[in-house]
């Protein structure tokens, strides 16, 4: 949430400045995914990609998806914030 590529565009929906992770394709010259379109596997399941969390972070390699079991991800991630929303009823109760 909050992370944007400024300048790189998804080649399947189009989208400019893509938002949250950007996935480049490793066999594609210049072949860029939105998450959206990664996770809906819009493009050869057969190639490997590179995963880049933020503009500026170094990539990491993401092996090929072809005959892989897909399961459904549940739950907060290591590292996320987690805070009270407006609607919190119950003050500081929990220390």
């Amino acid at each position: 949430p909050g992370v944007r590529h400024p300048n790189i565009i998804c080649d399947c929906c189009k989208k400019h400045g893509i938002r949250g992770m950007r996935w480049k394709c490793k066999m594609c010259f210049d072949y860029d995914l939105c998450t959206q379109c990664y996770m809906n596997n819009k493009h050869d399941l057969s190639h490997s990609f590179e995963r880049y969390e933020t503009a500026h972070s170094q990539p990491v390699l993401v092996s090929p998806r072809q005959n892989l079991t897909r399961i459904t991800l549940k739950g907060t991630f290591q590292g996320a914030k987690v805070v009270r929303g407006p609607d919190w009823e119950w003050g500081n109760q929990d220390g």
